[in-house]
């Protein structure tokens, strides 16, 4: 833990904004801390429960972890799924929910690794739509039920198929 800390201190400062570290290993969380401050404004730091108390998006910056991961697995020589290897920039990769984890898996032609590195994928959409409505999410949902999830939103990017969560229905 001395190693984390070591390594976020550079952003531990009460003049600039910061960030929120969480590690969880096998389902339990190992790691927490908060570095710098919440709000620049009112001179709020971060602390190991700031996201309780207000929403952090973490934008698209999961998407190239997530990419690094399957590259990293590919590069292993793991296959993601099938005959589909991870290390392929070309190959369609997606994050779902599955039960409460998120697993990578292959649908179909979503988005491809490359997509998600170059923040390309149009997965935004989902969580934007979501976080909007705090609705709960489950499942993968096509382009072609989007449009029906939120009241009056439409996708309008006819090149690249979205990849949006499923609200849970009682």
């Amino acid at each position: 833990m001395a190693t984390l800390d070591a390594l976020f201190e550079t952003v531990n400062r009460s003049d600039a904004p910061g960030l929120v570290v969480g590690v969880s290993q096998l389902g339990k969380t190992v790691y927490r801390r908060g570095f710098g401050l919440a709000s620049v404004e009112l001179g709020v730091a971060n602390t190991p429960w700031t996201r309780m108390r207000m929403r952090m998006r973490i934008a698209s910056t999961s998407k190239h972890f997530a990419c690094l991961a399957a590259l990293l697995l590919g590069e292993a020589g793991t296959p993601l799924v099938g005959r589909y290897r991870a290390a392929d920039l070309d190959a369609d990769a997606q994050i779902a929910f599955v039960g409460d984890k998120l697993q990578l898996q292959v649908f179909g032609a979503f988005a491809t690794n490359l997509m998600e590195l170059a923040a390309f994928s149009g997965e935004v959409f989902g969580w934007t739509i979501l976080d909007a409505g705090n609705l709960p999410l489950r499942g993968v949902l096509s382009v072609e039920r989007a449009n029906g999830v939120v009241k009056g939103f439409r996708i309008n990017t006819p090149r690249i198929r979205h990849m949006l969560f499923e609200r849970v229905t009682a």
